[in-house]
C-alpha cells in the first residue's frame, strides 16, 4: 500500500517533465521569460516546443548561411590559389624575359666590341695599304733613276772605250762628271762612286782637259 507521503508515478512523471521543460527553457531563446512566468507547465511546454521549432528553423537557416559562406570561402580560396598560380607563372615569365633581355644586351655589347675591333683592323689595313702604295711609288721612282743611271753608265763606258788614249784618272772623273751633270740632285752619288757631287765637280774642274770639252 502506498503511503500518503509517497508521490504517485504520474506525479513523478509530471515532475520529471517539469524539470526537462525548465532545463529546455533555460537554453531555448526566449525560454527564460516563459520559465519566469506563472503559466502551467503544459502550456509552457507547448510554447517551448513552438520556440524550439522556431529555433530549429533559425538553426537550419543559419546552417544554410554557413554553407553559403563556406562555399564562398572555398570559391574565394580557389580563386586565390589560381591567382597565386598565375602570379607564379607571371614571375616565371618575367624572369625568363629578364634573362632573355640580359642575353640580348650581352650579345649587343659583344657585337659592339667586335664592330670596334673590325673598325680598328680596317683602319690599320687602310694605313698599311697607303704605306705600300707610297713605297711602290718610291720604288718606281728609284727604278726610273736606276734605269737612267744604267743608260748613262753604258753611254759613258762606250765613251771611255773610245777615249782609251787618255789617262785613267781623267777618264774616271770625266765619266763621273758626265754622270753628275745628268743625274738629279737627290741621287746619292757617293754611294755609287765614293765621291759626292761637290767633290766630283771640284776634281773635274782641276782637269783642264775635261772642263775645256
Amino acid at each position: 500500500m502506498a503511503t500518503p507521503f509517497a508521490p504517485s508515478s504520474s506525479q513523478s512523471r509530471e515532475k520529471n517533465l517539469e524539470e526537462v521543460v525548465a532545463r529546455f527553457l533555460k537554453v531555448c531563446p526566449g525560454g527564460s521569460m516563459l520559465a519566469e512566468s506563472s503559466m502551467p507547465w503544459d502550456i509552457m511546454a507547448s510554447k517551448g516546443a513552438s520556440l524550439l521549432a522556431k529555433a530549429f528553423k533559425f538553426n537550419m537557416a543559419m546552417e544554410k548561411q554557413v554553407n553559403v559562406f563556406r562555399e564562398a570561402t572555398i570559391s574565394a580560396k580557389a580563386e586565390l590559389d589560381n591567382a597565386r598560380q598565375e602570379l607564379v607563372r607571371s614571375e616565371t615569365s618575367i624572369a625568363f624575359l629578364n634573362k632573355a633581355l640580359t642575353e640580348a644586351e650581352n650579345r649587343r655589347d659583344a657585337a659592339l666590341v667586335e664592330s670596334e675591333r673590325l673598325s680598328r683592323a680596317l683602319d690599320k689595313e687602310t694605313f698599311r695599304s697607303n704605306q705600300c702604295r707610297v713605297e711602290r711609288e718610291s720604288l718606281r721612282e728609284d727604278k726610273a733613276l736606276l734605269r737612267d743611271e744604267n743608260r748613262l753608265l753604258r753611254g759613258t763606258v762606250r765613251s771611255l772605250e773610245a777615249r782609251l788614249d787618255n789617262g785613267f784618272a781623267e777618264g774616271y772623273f770625266y765619266t763621273a762628271y758626265q754622270v753628275t751633270k745628268a743625274l738629279p740632285p737627290p741621287y746619292d752619288l757617293k754611294a755609287a762612286f765614293g765621291w759626292d757631287r761637290k767633290q766630283i765637280e771640284d776634281q773635274a774642274a782641276k782637269l783642264s782637259s775635261i772642263t775645256s770639252k
